[in-house]
């Protein structure tokens, strides 16, 4: 067609110069009259300033200097095999068509969070040029070698893991890579290029595994710690865990293995630690982990987008849970805050899809922001009375909470705290603040301030469907206070009294303290505080 080739050595085929007033797509074929196509030419496509979008074989191992030259409409590169695409060899920076273009696809599917094969050993030079679709890339612990500018200009990309096998690291690897957060230098690199990390001016924190003097602020060793405000190098290892003490603090900073069920070191050398930032953030391996008590702090993004963590055991000593320490492990379950920890962090758990069951036990004070964000399968709360603070959008987008019991001592609700969260059923606040609920599915609020409390309007349907309980003796003043006057039914009840009872199979809903519907029939409860029609009652 409009594409021409030429043989060489009676085997091979590499296109010759293009017509520069081509537009729109080109596909190169895989071969040509039964000869694979392995190699494009040098200037080649140059100045066709039309082409749109280009699609290359596996077959293609080598791209000519200026290949794509000053092909500024391209906007699309197609591929069907990465590990191919890992090993093509380019002539120069506009050889590779992702110079201009900047968008790759894999089979059809824009790549943003790749996963290099594990038959990869090296990545050439130039490879992932300007590619700005790049958010995150995972590399095998198979390669060896990086090749100069090959994430050079990748400035969406904001997490890397470079494998322990890799020695160099070579000049403009990662240059202007500005979304580029942490990196860590593996033990076995011995040098790092020119302005391998250059232009990277978020690059704040580098883990220093390797035997390389890197200090922050100066620009030797590629730039790698110009911008740093921080960097941690390892001073001691247990098996597969490095640790790092700072004014006498320890930390564990990096981890090398990759167990499925992971239970962390006791101690470090006798002493209590924390769990660094971002140690175990995006690791695919682990399905379960304990986290001892000698653990006092969970850091920024220590187990964030570890996606198939299905089990967290917390012990008792725990203290403090980071901003978004385990946000997007869509495969955990269930959580329970251990007795006495105080934070829990901004986006500790935002995203946890599949999170069912959170459990507090008493010692939190602080829920922060966002933390259970998008927590779409959590569907009962019931606070610790040592609550005091739910920050913004905490529990936004619970789309399936249905029972919420807020503790007495909560003083204040963030703007947004339950977002979205509009299917909730039953309502139980046992402080003086409320909190404002968007669900049109409310059917019990119960309220155990005597003084009425300050709220927003509710829609319209809950006015008529859901019943009010308030504390005996203060009926009349819900009747007549701000949108409480506007249900129809309020009701009140002692709070203070305390029975035997058995449930009988045609009686009201009985709730436990967790706010979670009990369905046992004509069955007697078993020992504990229960709410039934807003009355708390026990049975011994």
């Amino acid at each position: 067609d409009d594409l021409t080739f030429k043989a060489v050595w009676e085997s091979t085929y590499f296109s010759t110069r293009h017509n520069s007033d081509y537009s729109g797509d080109i596909e190169i074929p895989q071969e040509v009259n039964g000869l694979p196509v392995i190699g494009i030419d040098e200037h080649a496509f140059e100045n066709c300033r039309n082409l749109i979008s280009v699609t290359i074989p596996a077959s293609v191992t080598s791209f000519g200097s200026s290949a794509f030259n000053n092909c500024n409409s391209l906007t699309a590169v197609h591929i069907s095999d990465i590990a191919a695409w890992c090993s093509i060899s380019f002539g120069s920076a506009n050889a590779n068509p992702l110079c201009y273009a900047q968008n790759l696809y894999l089979n059809g599917e824009l790549l943003q969070d790749l996963i290099i094969p594990e038959s990869v050993t090296s990545i050439g030079s130039y490879a992932f040029y300007k590619c700005k679709s790049l958010t995150s890339i995972t590399i095998p612990e198979g390669v060896t070698s990086i090749g100069s500018s090959a994430f050079e200009n990748c400035k969406s990309l904001t997490a890397i893991t470079i494998p322990k096998g890799v020695t160099s690291i070579e000049s403009n690897t990662f240059y202007n890579c500005k979304s580029l957060t942490a990196i860590t230098i593996p033990k076995g690199v011995t040098s790092i290029g020119n302005d391998a990390f250059s232009g990277c001016k978020n690059l704040h924190m580098v883990i220093n595994l390797s035997s390389l003097d890197i200090q922050k602020g100066r620009s030797d060793n590629g730039y790698v710690a110009y911008y740093a405000s921080r960097v941690v190098n390892a001073d001691g290892v247990i098996g597969n865990f490095y640790f790092n003490t700072e004014e006498g603090q320890h930390y564990l900073i990096y981890y090398t293995g990759n167990e499925t069920a992971l239970t962390l070191p006791e101690d470090y050398n006798g002493d209590d630690y924390q769990i660094g930032e971002m140690v175990f953030v995006d690791n695919e391996d682990l399905v379960s982990v304990e986290i001892p008590q000698t653990v006092g702090t969970i850091g920024k993004s220590a187990f964030a987008g570890c996606k198939n963590l299905a089990t967290v055991t917390l012990a008792r000593g725990v203290m403090t849970i980071d901003d978004n320490a385990f946000e997007n492990c869509t495969s955990l379950a269930s959580i329970v805050i251990p007795q006495n920890m105080t934070v829990i962090g901004n986006s500790a758990f935002a995203g946890c899809s599949r999170l069912v069951s959170v459990e507090f036990k008493e010692g939190v004070e602080s829920i922060g922001n966002n933390a259970f964000e998008n927590c779409t399968s959590l569907t009962s709360l019931s606070f610790p009375e040592s609550l005091t603070t739910i920050g913004e959008k905490t529990f936004g987008g619970c789309s399936a909470l249905t029972n919420l019991v807020c503790s007495a001592n909560i003083e204040s609700y963030g703007d947004g705290a339950f977002d979205a969260c509009t299917a909730i059923e039953t309502l139980i606040v046992m402080g003086s603040v409320m909190p404002t609920i968007p669900s049109d599915k409310l059917t019990s609020i119960t309220l155990f301030s005597p003084i009425p409390l300050e709220t927003n309007e509710f829609a319209n349907k809950v006015y008529r469907n859901a019943t009010v309980y308030v504390p005996e003796g203060s009926l009349e003043r819900y009747q007549t206070a701000n949108v409480w006057k506007n249900f129809w039914t309020i009701k009140e009840f002692d709070p203070t009294s305390i029975d035997n009872i058995a449930i009988d199979a045609n009686e009201s809903p009985v709730y436990n303290m967790k706010g979670e519907r009990i369905s046992c029939g004509r069955k007697e409860l078993q020992k504990g505080i229960y709410i039934q029609n807003g009355k708390k009652f026990v049975v011994k």
